[in-house]
């Protein structure tokens, strides 16, 4: 029986979502004990950083009979960490180089004193909240609580970057340093949720797209497939496919265009907890190949230019056999801001898709003023496009 517990979270919607699953299973085949626990985005990478203080308190406090070993959500444990069960110290981390604090492999006793470290902690995060968690941390350590806990420093093998492995060949614990570029990512997710968000409560009004996009989809896919709707919106599409028999999910960075707003669902079956998914483009939590045909109108301009060959990945990741996506190239002004933010001709998407295309799907875009010359767009019907 381990004498501590390994506990770790990440913030849904984003690439520790999907890389978590790694570290499941290398304790799930080591016969360790953990908590891994999904959060909410709390606004910003900072923020969900410096929540790390709070959740291992949390962690002591439910888990009284166990010392904690925090573990970064993007980390692999190769072989058993057996240090941890004769540890006997307040507090355990890596310094690399001997000089920096490395906050994602961290030992707590289940004591008096690892608590109040942690409170510690926590106040200084609130005081300083533009510097690293890792860094304040570092920074009460120096200046009291060195003289007030034992401290042990972790050996390099307990926390090793998976680029400086030639310097360790063998870690126990590896990091993959998702923080790179999960800082941009979540900040990004969490703007352009709340805008869209937003705008939907404001009366965002549905892609002119909508409804002819399901008749064309409809004239393009099989029954039998399953089919998604990448930024769906008010679910117009959706609705317009399964009431035509074809088995059709969506997803949308916001849920805030289907408030109010009836879905259909193949066959009229009950509707499926997934049926809908809140979640970016750029992560979507669905496995490879899932969907038979996916597709999106009005949607891949919206992305920040630097989620765009990422998103394009995720879209090839989950498509088993089509793509297609309707894409605009002009600038749109609501409430003051662009709504476009890559407003790029249609042959630099064609070059995009085309160069991350590995796996062969079967890929058409289309221009969306081309399409809106098709005579689909003729096609009349109510607001669920019947």
């Amino acid at each position: 029986m381990n004498k501590f517990i390994v506990v770790s979270y990440y913030t849904k919607n984003t690439s520790y979502q999907n890389s978590v699953e790694r570290l499941r299973q290398s304790l799930d085949k080591l016969n360790i004990n953990y908590h891994i626990q999904p959060i909410d985005n709390l606004g910003s990478w900072d923020k969900n950083t410096h929540y790390k203080a709070s959740f291992i308190l949390e962690m002591l406090d439910k888990y009284p009979d166990k010392n904690i070993v925090f573990i970064d959500a993007d980390a692999i444990v190769h072989s058993y960490p057996d240090l941890f069960d004769v540890l006997d110290v307040d507090f355990a981390v890596h310094y690399f180089r001997g000089r920096q604090l490395a906050s994602g492999t961290l030992f707590f006793k289940n004591n008096t004193i690892s608590r109040e470290l942690l409170k510690a902690w926590i106040e200084r995060n609130n005081q300083d909240k533009t510097n690293l968690d890792q860094q304040n941390l570092q920074n009460i350590i120096e200046e009291v609580w060195k003289y007030k806990i034992t401290i042990f420093d972790l050996p390099p093998e307990y926390c090793t970057i998976f680029d400086m492995r030639e310097r360790i060949p063998r870690p126990i614990i590896e990091h993959f340093q998702l923080s790179r570029e999960g800082r941009i990512e979540v900040n990004l997710y969490h703007r352009e949720h709340e805008k869209y968000s937003k705008q939907w409560k404001d009366g965002y009004q549905r892609s002119a797209c909508a409804v002819p996009l399901g008749y064309y989809i409809a004239a393009k896919a099989q029954k039998h497939w399953k089919l998604l709707d990448i930024g769906c919106g008010d679910g117009t599409t959706i609705n317009i496919l399964n009431r035509l028999g074809f088995c059709c999910y969506g997803t949308d960075i916001t849920l805030n265009g289907l408030i109010g707003k009836p879905i259909y669902t193949y066959k009229n079956t009950p509707i499926p907890e997934n049926l809908i998914t809140e979640a970016p483009i750029w992560n979507i939590p669905c496995k490879d190949d899932e969907f038979d045909f996916t597709f999106s109108t009005d949607m891949l301009e919206h992305l920040p230019p630097e989620l765009i060959n990422k998103s394009i990945k995720e879209i090839y990741r989950i498509s088993k056999l089509k793509t297609y996506h309707c894409i605009a190239n002009f600038s749109h002004i609501l409430s003051n801001q662009e709504m476009h933010l890559t407003i790029r001709p249609f042959e630099w998407w064609q070059k995009h898709f085309e160069a991350l295309n590995f796996k062969k799907i079967d890929t058409r875009i289309d221009d969306r003023k081309d399409f809106m010359l098709s005579p689909l767009t003729r096609i009349g019907g109510n607001e669920n496009g019947i």
